[in-house]
């Protein structure tokens, strides 16, 4: 009796802890409920009634909290559906097959562009017989500016009908007339050279004959750019400065080409006196530091525009003693791949610039690949062009870039020789547009924060192999990411 009474009240004893460890008491028992926490609050309350482990536990403050969130989100579900559903929607064009055989929009006026598909698809086995491009002299005389690329097939033949009947011709852009050579471009020079305000040329045969001719002929050129031609060597560079020597005064004469049982005249050398821009960059022959030099002194002081990409030879004396002191009008530079010039040399030179210009400044520089640069020669370029630069190239300067370096562009301070240099003199850069930090692996989203609270108009921040730089980089509108690993994933 006692014994089994003391057993029996063990029995019950384990049942009540086993109910406790359940969330169920007696009380709770009676109304059919269990004591919960909540997964929001946690809070102990009362649940009544079937529960669903599916389900989420919620008190049923936080319950109400819930409901009142998805009712809003709902009325808002609904009231876009009423929009889209009364505005409506554009009808769609159909394509049709023509009496050729053609597919076209059923609705609306072809385009211009679409007639001239039309054509040369109706006509492509008699695609020929549309006539060499030289035919833009018969149609169009009065062109003033001339811009074709992959023009392969453009030849000497054409650049002479060029030269001869485009007679209010001012600027030409070819990219890739390979078969038009030196000698061509020479006689293309001395008919249309006196007209030229502004001559680019890319992948062809340009060389001395075409240079010194070029020389000669075109006094009146603003803006020259020679870029990647196989014949253009260190002795066309040589042209755009004053002959040194006898030799150089020969070269200087590929008029003599020309003259075959014709007596022409050599004209002395005279300078491009109007010349603003100059775009040398990607040679495939090596420049040499000293000619590239004699240049700048003959035309640094008239150049707003310079560009020396892939002048690998050019070194510290070219920067210090050529650039530096002709270069006060100077709004565009690159010298991307230059990297025989130290970084010494590069810190003295924006240093001495900044000094020298007086609040004037870069407003384009391109360090693309000058893969030795450090954070003090970023801080330099900072303090010499924080007021005016817009565009920055600072592609796969890696090897010795710190974010203390990119920091400067958000105006941070540098120690240099102990000393910290002030904030207030490292002002940032706040009219800066656009930047190119592509392969700077110490780009990260708290450097972009800085840099982009700084620089209220960036437009554009390229980071190609930055992978540091994630989805939670700081944005706002007007602003764009290329190039960040996340958006490719």
């Amino acid at each position: 009796p006692k014994k089994d009474s003391d057993s029996e009240s063990d029995f019950h004893k384990s049942d009540d802890e086993a109910d406790q460890r359940e969330g169920l008491n007696r009380s709770s028992a009676r109304k059919g409920g269990h004591m919960r926490s909540c997964e929001v609050c946690n809070k102990r309350f009362l649940q009544r009634g079937e529960y669903d482990e599916s389900d989420r536990l919620l008190c049923p403050n936080c319950q109400r909290s819930v409901d009142k969130a998805q009712n809003e989100v709902s009325a808002v579900s609904k009231r876009a559906r009423a929009v889209a559903s009364s505005t409506a929607a554009p009808k769609r064009r159909r394509l049709k097959k023509t009496a050729d055989g053609l597919l076209e929009l059923e609705a609306g006026l072809p385009s211009l562009q679409d007639l001239c598909v039309r054509a040369i698809a109706k006509h492509v086995d008699q695609v020929e017989s549309f006539g060499d491009i030289s035919r833009i002299v018969e149609m169009s005389p009065n062109v003033q500016t001339l811009a074709l690329e992959y023009c392969g097939r453009l030849d000497a033949g054409v650049l002479d009908a060029f030269g001869a009947g485009l007679r209010q011709l001012a600027k030409v852009q070819l990219e890739g007339a390979f078969l038009v050579d030196d000698k061509a471009w020479a006689k293309f020079f001395r008919e249309a050279g006196p007209r030229l305000r502004s001559f680019q040329v890319r992948f062809s045969g340009f060389g001395p004959a075409a240079m010194r001719a070029l020389i000669t002929h075109c006094e009146g050129l603003e803006e020259l750019r020679v870029s990647e031609c196989t014949d253009f060597n260190d002795d066309c560079l040589g042209m755009l400065a004053a002959p040194l020597t006898e030799t150089e005064e020969a070269l200087q004469e590929p008029e003599r080409l020309l003259r075959d049982t014709e007596k022409i005249e050599v004209v002395p050398w005279r300078p491009l006196a109007r010349l603003k821009s100059l775009d040398l960059g990607h040679p495939h022959l090596a420049m040499s530091s000293a000619t590239a030099t004699r240049v700048i002194r003959a035309l640094g002081s008239q150049l707003r525009v310079l560009n020396l990409s892939g002048f690998k030879d050019i070194d510290d004396n070219f920067l210090l003693l050529g650039l530096a002191p002709h270069s006060e009008h100077l709004q565009e530079l690159s010298l991307a791949e230059c990297n025989s010039i130290s970084v010494e040399a590069m810190t003295q030179f924006f240093a001495q610039g900044a000094d020298a210009t007086m609040g004037r400044g870069l407003v384009r520089l391109s360090l693309n690949r000058c893969y030795l640069l450090t954070d003090a020669v970023l801080h330099a370029v900072v303090r010499h062009s924080c007021c005016s630069l817009r565009s920055l190239d600072l592609n796969s300067v890696d090897d010795f870039m710190t974010e203390q370096g990119l920091l400067a562009l958000a105006g941070g301070a540098l120690p240099i020789e102990g000393e910290e240099v002030a904030s207030s003199v490292v002002k940032g850069c706040p009219y800066l547009e656009d930047v190119d930090l592509s392969w700077v692996r110490c780009t990260t989203d708290s450097v972009l924060e800085k840099v982009l609270e700084a620089c209220g108009r960036l437009e554009k921040v390229m980071v190609y192999g930055c992978p540091e730089v994630s989805i939670f980089a700081p944005t706002r509108p007007g602003l764009s990411y290329v190039g960040r690993v996340c958006d490719t994933l």
